[in-house]
């Protein structure tokens, strides 16, 4: 058996568990109100916030653009004094971080205390406010609290040693933003061994999109890839492990819309602005503001079906695609994160 020692004390996550105390749902976050800030007005009774089972539902506010969640976090003592050396708790260098997560688009990202103007230095309550837009969410939202390392520590390896390790967290909070398909929506990955089948592709790939049934294709991840997957499945918000997850689904993300973007195209009617499937219109829903110079919905589905339709244009929906894909992915700020956190831990 290989010896692992070294490999526990990095401080990250890995198949044997953490080697360091990581106290999972001792923080105590929740959700107190919905606002809707662009849009319409919501009714009093438009969403519901069901405490006993962490759900809010939006389902039934209407044409709005952006919600903002609030609510707080209570982060007892005892997790200061469970996950940092002594010397470190009367001034706990830690961060308060919401991760917010919808698999459907892919959404990833998070709020830290600094960005939201809360000192977090003992037990309390600290209050939260994130914001999501409508353009970039399907189905469900997944809102969780962490608590991690602001900085390093090699004083005591008893405890988390590394920027960004996890030291706290609460179970998820869900925020239902419209009715999910049955099967949890067309980009929800689904991890099988590509080996395993005779229509997918090389074993060696990292993702597939599947189009059995041009209705509903389906993403995969590679099971083979079992370090990868890993990491993509990985929850923190912070540190290495967590910066190269992101940028690792950015490189999906890029050849997936990509890949639907092109199909959506290729359906879609030049004349009457209409397209073969309903994933195909959220598909332009994601990307409206991003694509072409033109009014709304229907002419961006009008001049894709054109570019696609003329074979002396194609090269001009690749670029177009290309750059409306970068903008939404934004590759270089991951990759800047991740080079950051790296030259810290150095």
């Amino acid at each position: 058996m290989a010896d692992t020692t070294n490999e526990l004390k990095s401080g990250h996550l890995h198949t044997e568990g953490f080697p360091h105390n990581y106290l999972q749902d001792k923080l105590d976050c929740e959700i107190s109100s919905l606002e809707v800030s662009k849009g319409l007005e919501a009714p009093e009774d438009a969403h519901q916030i069901v405490q006993s089972d962490r759900r809010v539902s939006a389902v039934a506010i209407q044409d709005w653009e952006k919600i903002s969640v609030s609510g707080s976090i209570h982060v007892p003592k005892e997790v200061f004094s469970g996950t940092l050396p002594f010397e470190e708790r009367d001034d706990p260098p830690v961060i308060l971080v919401v991760a917010v997560r919808a698999s459907q688009t892919m959404l990833r990202f998070g709020v830290s205390n600094q960005e939201l103007d809360v000192d977090v230095n003992g037990e309390g309550d600290y209050e939260f406010s994130v914001e999501l837009e409508q353009d970039s969410l399907r189905g469900e939202v997944n809102i969780k609290p962490y608590l991690v390392r602001g900085e390093s520590q090699d004083t005591d390896e008893d405890y988390a040693t590394d920027y960004g390790d996890r030291l706290a967290s609460d179970e998820a909070w869900t925020i239902v933003i419209d009715r999910e398909q049955e099967d949890g929506g067309f980009l929800h990955p689904r991890i099988e061994p590509f080996d395993h089948f005779d229509s997918f592709p090389n074993g060696e790939n990292l993702h597939y999109l599947h189009f059995e049934d041009p209705s509903t294709p389906k993403l995969f991840l590679n099971a083979n890839h079992q370090q990868l997957i890993g990491v993509l499945q990985s929850e923190g918000p912070t540190g290495h492990d967590a910066r190269f997850r992101d940028v690792l689904y950015d490189y999906i993300e890029q050849s997936v819309w990509q890949e639907l973007l092109l199909r959506t195209a290729s359906d879609a009617d030049p004349e009457d602005g209409v397209l073969k499937y309903a994933w195909q219109e959220e598909v332009v829903e994601l990307f409206e503001d991003e694509l072409f110079d033109v009014e709304g919905y229907e002419d961006v589905v009008r001049r894709l079906g054109e570019l696609a339709s003329s074979g002396d244009d194609v090269d001009v929906l690749a670029k177009e695609i290309d750059a409306a894909i970068q903008k939404r992915v934004d590759h270089p700020t991951q990759a800047l994160k991740l080079l950051q956190e790296g030259i810290e831990i150095d």
